[in-house]
């Protein structure tokens, strides 16, 4: 049903747009979200109403909430640098390379094992093919910017992370060298997340990249 819900939406498309790429992902229990990039630019949605733009070339992360008429920007309040983003992390990290896996989505995968003081912590299927396609290193550039200043800034009013974070933020760094994660599984072999397809030069709207106007804007304490 989301397929073809989700074909029709690229069928009737027009106006102004640029070809993207546009990613459908299975999320836990099923749900199923989307991540369209164009160039520098990103949209995720999900079922709900609201979605998060993405600009790389700003760092800019904005949630929108169309159905209150509401924008957050979750960048404002992060740090410009992270200090600590060059200090080696105190737990010893591994990435190891477990060899080629099964396609996924039509990409052929390569299986990694992300282990943090002798635990695992996280298995990938990485793609280097899908790298390619418009947007699709940009936006892995931008999330690891946005997750390591996120981080910074919570470890600055006291969040403590573990030694398992620090592994996961290791491997994410190599994303743009390895291939694009098609399939993350926890340490117990549960699916965190999947690529169901990736289409590609896809017409991409300049509209759905654009923050809307005569929106309220609100902050992350508004949402409490």
């Amino acid at each position: 049903m989301f397929r073809a819900l989700f074909a029709g939406l690229l069928l009737l498309m027009g106006g102004s747009a640029h070809a993207g790429t546009v990613m459908e992902i299975r999320e836990q229990e099923d749900s199923v979200s989307w991540t369209e990039m164009s160039g520098q630019q990103a949209r995720m949605s999900g079922v709900g109403d609201a979605y998060v733009l993405m600009d790389a070339a700003s760092g800019q992360f904005v949630a929108v909430f169309p159905n209150a008429r509401q924008i957050m920007d979750m960048s404002i309040d992060l740090p410009a640098q992270t200090e600590n983003s060059n200090e080696p992390s105190p737990h010893r990290l591994e990435f190891n390379r477990l060899g080629k896996a099964e396609p996924i989505a039509g990409y052929p995968t390569e299986r990694y094992s992300v282990v943090a003081n002798h635990r695992l912590c996280a298995e990938l299927w990485l793609s280097r093919e899908a790298l390619e396609y418009s947007g699709i290193r940009p936006f892995l550039r931008a999330f690891r910017r946005f997750y390591a200043q996120q981080r910074a800034l919570f470890e600055s009013r006291g969040l403590q992370y573990e030694a398992c974070d620090d592994a996961r933020q290791a491997a994410m760094e190599r994303y743009e060298e390895l291939g694009l994660p098609m399939r993350t599984r926890d340490a117990n072999g549960n699916t965190l997340q999947e690529v169901l397809s990736i289409g590609t030069n896809v017409k991409l709207e300049e509209e759905r990249f654009r923050i809307p106007d005569g929106y309220e804007r609100i902050n992350m304490e508004d949402l409490r």
